[in-house]
């Protein structure tokens, strides 16, 4: 979603309007506080540093061909996504999306042969998804995943 990408100052007035055209609910996923770095235009592996400023809202990178970017983008907390959205909308389900098990997913180009050749990898990868559906929706964990689900009921 846009979200992420909207100045601080905007974020209020988008949510309004997402809720009032909204037929019945807004769902949105967006970057969580502590989910992992993200260079938005580039893959990582082009980064020569980045700097996120949650407080400005603001994600500088540097490729390593030495051009520098400065883009808007905010990172979210589960109390924040709540706030924002409190006077538009109710929230009907606010969840981590991504907490580990994909982290643990076999890469391709990457890491696929050693991956899927780890013997009880399956076993590994159930038990990591039953962890994950219990701790998605628990405010202090909902932070930590890749993403933040929100699905919210506009008022009427």
């Amino acid at each position: 979603m846009v979200l992420n990408h909207l100045p601080k100052r905007a974020l209020p007035r988008a949510i309004a309007e997402l809720c009032r055209v909204s037929c019945l609910r807004v769902i949105a996923t967006v970057q969580a506080l502590a989910g992992p770095p993200t260079g938005c235009i580039i893959g990582l592996e082009q980064l020569g540093d980045y700097r996120e400023d949650c407080s400005r809202g603001l994600l500088t990178l540097v490729l390593k061909d030495g051009s520098a970017h400065r883009l808007t983008f905010n990172l979210f907390s589960a109390e924040m996504l709540k706030t924002l959205f409190a006077t538009w909308a109710g929230i009907v389900d606010l969840r981590a999306v991504d907490l580990f098990l994909s982290r643990f997913a076999p890469e391709a180009k990457w890491s696929s042969t050693l991956v899927n050749a780890l013997p009880g990898r399956e076993d590994v990868m159930r038990k990591l998804k039953e962890i994950e559906e219990q701790l998605w929706r628990q405010l202090g964990w909902v932070d930590h995943g890749t993403h933040i689900l929100i699905v919210a009921e506009a008022k009427r």
